[in-house]
């Protein structure tokens, strides 16, 4: 049975479940906003998002190239520590981070998340990751670069004859390990307090509004892909076969597409 949260009660925080490139650039920076950068952390990701390559996950290296530095350990352990001490005492958690990983806090979770159409989404990530590859071709190796700049409907035809499942980039990847439709379905159900679909976060804001009990400001179009052509690029034979390995994730989009009021109360 969901609780109803009170924000103003101590022992509460908010958490922000990212799928990404399903709009949580833009809701992660308006809730910053809305309750302070003091009072707002994010968590440290855990990709099961996918682009995997080799031995080495791409997207993991495209990611943290702009963050790399040439730190001491001890700088970097003290860096960890108090990205911990800030999560532990925000009150308003995000990050790319799937509901089953462990979050540490004593206080009571309010789980948030939002998603968009299966392809949708996999294309705007492959071409959001292809952007960095382009921008980054120096430093990528030539497996990754083979993989990232191929045609997209070779990079799909890659994706599906390769065996591990987490490079579809499921969103029901994001609500339980095993990417499965009824066990997606029933973490949703009992877990996440509040969820929109892409074309619905508006009314998402609203709502968190209502919760918070203060003004969230209005949505702006953050993170956005810069080279994604406006037509379709895929063939029609393999967006069927994409939309077939998708199927878990668009029962499970369809699913909150049709219940929205129910996690929007």
């Amino acid at each position: 049975m969901r609780q109803t949260h009170l924000f103003d009660d101590k022992t509460d925080v908010l958490v922000f479940l990212r799928v990404p490139k399903t709009g949580s650039t833009s809701v992660a920076s308006a809730l910053t906003d809305a309750l302070g950068k003091t009072e707002s952390a994010i968590l440290p990701d855990r990709h099961v998002d996918g682009l995997d390559c080799g031995l080495a996950r791409a997207h993991d290296q495209f990611r943290r190239l702009s963050m790399r530095v040439a730190d001491s350990v001890a700088s970097r352990a003290k860096g960890l520590l108090g990205c911990a001490d800030q999560i532990k005492k925000a009150r308003f958690l995000h990050g790319h981070h799937p509901l089953w990983a462990s979050i540490r806090t004593n206080r009571r979770p309010c789980f948030i998340t939002s998603m968009r159409d299966p392809i949708d989404r996999f294309l705007s990530l492959y071409f959001f990751y292809r952007l960095k590859a382009e921008m980054t071709l120096d430093t990528v190796g030539s497996e990754k670069r083979q993989i990232l700049l191929r045609d997209p409907s070779d990079y799909v035809q890659w994706v599906l004859s390769t065996p591990v499942r987490r490079r579809l980039n499921s969103h029901c990847l994001y609500l339980t390990r095993s990417g499965n439709f009824q066990d997606a379905k029933e973490a949703l159900q009992q877990k996440i307090h509040m969820a929109a679909v892409l074309e619905d976060l508006d009314l998402l804001m609203n709502s968190l509004q209502n919760y918070l009990g203060r003004r969230v400001p209005k949505l702006q179009h953050l993170n956005a892909g810069r080279i994604r052509p406006r037509d379709n690029p895929l063939s029609a034979e393999v967006e069927s076969r994409l939309r077939e390995a998708l199927t878990p994730d668009y029962r499970l989009f369809d699913f909150l597409s049709r219940n929205k009021r129910k996690f929007l109360a």
